[in-house]
C-alpha cells in the first residue's frame, strides 16, 4: 500500500469540504421546507413566511455560530460542529413520525449527511496538515 502524497491528502481535504459545504447548505434548506410544509392550511401566507422565518432562525442559529469557523478551517471547531449536530438528530428523528413524514425524514438525512462529511473533512484536513 502506498502513501498519499501531501497533495493528494490536500485535495481530499478541499473534497470533503466542498461536501460540508453542500451539505450545510442543504441542512439549511431542509430545515426551511420543514417550517413552512407544517404550516396550518387555513393559515395566510404573510404570517406563515413571517413566523416560519423567525422559526427557522431560531432553530439554525447554533448551526450559523459555526459559519465562521467552517470558513476558517480550525479543525476543534469543526470537531464541536459535529457534536452539535448530533444533539439535532433526536429532533430529526421525532420530526420523521410527524406528519408530513418526507421533510422529517429529508431533514434527518440531511443531518446524518452533514455531520459525515464533517467528520471526515476533519479527518482529511488533520492529516493534510501533518503531511506539510
Amino acid at each position: 500500500m502506498t502513501e498519499m502524497t501531501a497533495y493528494q491528502k490536500k485535495m481530499r481535504a478541499e473534497s470533503w469540504q466542498r461536501a460540508t459545504w453542500a451539505c450545510f447548505w442543504l441542512v439549511m434548506l431542509t430545515f426551511a421546507i420543514n417550517t413552512t410544509a407544517n404550516a396550518p392550511p387555513d393559515m395566510a401566507l404573510g404570517p406563515v413566511v413571517t413566523a416560519g422565518m423567525t422559526f427557522w432562525l431560531l432553530q439554525t442559529l447554533p448551526l450559523w455560530l459555526f459559519f465562521p469557523a467552517m470558513k476558517r478551517h480550525h479543525t476543534r471547531a469543526l470537531s464541536w460542529f459535529g457534536y452539535i449536530l448530533l444533539l439535532y438528530l433526536p429532533f430529526c428523528i421525532v420530526g420523521a413520525f410527524d406528519p408530513p413524514h418526507w421533510s422529517g425524514v429529508l431533514t434527518s438525512l440531511s443531518v446524518l449527511a452533514l455531520f459525515f462529511s464533517n467528520a471526515f473533512w476533519v479527518r482529511a484536513l488533520k492529516r493534510a496538515r501533518a503531511a506539510s
